[in-house]
């Protein structure tokens, strides 16, 4: 992706990105990449996505990791914060988020599951692909990507992706919002389809803040992914959720040491 690797950003997280030719490794994502904006994030009460009622997700703070890189991420293990295939998490996260499965869409092929406490969760919401420039991906050449992090002040931009990302009993699970899914570049990952969701809204508010909404009856197509090279199409769900992102202040970089030499006057 030509833009953002001359601003030194990373994909979150494509596997590896080629730039003119030099390959750089995305495969696990922080706040402490280069170009990294990281956030603290409140999950909106009332909604199918919900959080874990022990307040704000602050970056960095009980294993989470919430930045935005190409996408705007909360990730309740920090460990592995990605959109790649994933095994289950070896170790209990502190924190959790829940998701409200209880409304499948009749006809769809899905059906109610309940609420879910995930130990193990994604929620990424990417703005588009730019139609106007080609990158190479993870070995794969597309459109390049818009990091959510450029939408002007102001704007309220369309997502094509939201996704989240979610283990119960051991399988990984994909509930898909908007056209752009994973596959189209991720190696050994077979493609989804967002056929009959609904794509989400980013709203950037301040030079600091963003507001990642659903619309009222949004509907999100859910995938179980134990088998990434063959995902499983589980129908559609009535889903909505509102994430406010709020970036934490930027740190500064170290000054850069330097020695100074005295010279005698003579």
């Amino acid at each position: 992706m030509v833009l953002l690797a001359q601003r030194g950003r990373l994909a979150w997280a494509l596997g590896v990105v080629s730039v003119a030719g030099a390959p750089i490794s995305g495969a696990a994502q922080s706040s402490a990449a280069p170009g990294a904006r990281a956030f603290v994030i409140d999950v909106a009460a009332g909604r199918s996505l919900q959080s874990d009622g022990k307040g704000p997700y602050r970056d960095g703070e009980a294993g989470v990791g919430a930045f935005g890189l190409n996408a705007i991420t909360l990730c309740s293990d920090g460990r592995r914060c990605s959109t790649l295939p994933e095994t289950t998490p070896s170790t209990v996260t502190v924190r959790t988020l829940v998701l409200d499965l209880q409304r499948p869409v009749p006809g769809s092929g899905a059906v109610a599951r309940g609420r879910v406490r995930a130990a193990k969760a994604n929620f990424g919401a990417f703005w588009e692909l730019d139609t106007t420039r080609r990158a190479t991906n993870n070995g794969v050449e597309g459109w390049a990507i818009r990091s959510a992090l450029d939408i002007p002040v102001g704007r309220t931009a369309v997502s094509q992706r939201v996704e989240i990302r979610f283990f119960v009993d051991g399988r990984q699970y994909i509930l898909q919002f908007g056209p752009w899914t994973a596959g189209q570049f991720q190696t050994g990952q077979g493609r989804l389809s967002g056929v009959g969701s609904t794509a989400a809204a980013i709203a950037r508010t301040s030079d600091t803040a963003w507001i990642v909404r659903s619309s009222d009856g949004s509907v999100g197509r859910l995938w179980d992914n134990h088998e990434p090279a063959h995902p499983s199409d589980l129908g559609l769900y009535e889903f909505t959720f509102e994430v406010r992102y709020n970036a934490l202040p930027q740190k500064k970089p170290a000054p850069e040491s330097s020695s100074i030499v005295l010279h005698n006057v003579r």
